[in-house]
């Protein structure tokens, strides 16, 4: 059974299409749950849409190669995924909740369907050694088909309340000076001493 939230999604996604020519959307929340993405494609597909869409997502090992076939159908062909590390003793201890090779099975699930990932990741996690960033990077040029864009940042802190700067200790950080300057409607930006 659809969800009448879900159900009126669709039916703003379609209203628009049809008055304003508009086929592309972005869907920019990273919690739509595979169950939930399942649905959604269910009533894209049921309703005859003809939209295209990309979407953030993060890693669940619910993104099956069934789903990722249903969702490319449904009109999706974006992933934005936040998967940072492909190291996993970085990856837990950033409490990601996934490993490397879910990781990499999504990845191939999603590519294989059609769909392209642009993945965003960052070396310079506190306590990430350089071996385990080459990990990450070998890994990203082995997937570079399945991954046609990459975006990668250096680690620094951008909220005041970050996990980082809560247990200093457990991540290895010392001496965060917060610039007030750059301080901002979306958090603070900080910088490692």
């Amino acid at each position: 059974m659809i969800p009448e939230t879900l159900k009126k999604v669709v039916d703003d996604l379609n209203k628009l299409t049809n008055k304003y020519g508009c086929h592309h959307f972005t869907f920019s929340d990273e919690c739509i749950s595979p169950s939930r993405f399942d649905k959604l494609s269910d009533e894209l597909i049921n309703t005859k849409s003809t939209i295209f869409a990309n979407a953030d997502i993060r890693f669940e090992k619910g993104f099956t190669s069934e789903l990722c076939n249903k969702i490319y159908n449904s009109g999706f062909r974006v992933f934005y995924i936040g998967m940072e590390s492909a190291n996993n003793r970085v990856l837990s201890f950033m409490n990601k909740g996934i490993d490397k090779d879910s990781i990499l099975n999504i990845i191939s699930n999603s590519s294989s369907a059609g769909i392209w990932n642009h993945v965003f990741y960052f070396l310079g996690f506190p306590t990430e050694t350089e071996t385990e960033a080459e990990e990450t990077l070998d890994i990203l040029i082995s997937k570079k088909r399945s991954n046609p864009l990459i975006w990668w940042f250096n680690f620094s802190i951008r909220e005041r309340f970050q996990s980082c700067t809560q247990s200093q200790k457990k991540y290895s950080v010392k001496n965060i000076k917060i610039d007030q300057k750059k301080i901002s409607n979306y958090g603070t930006i900080t910088t490692l001493m």
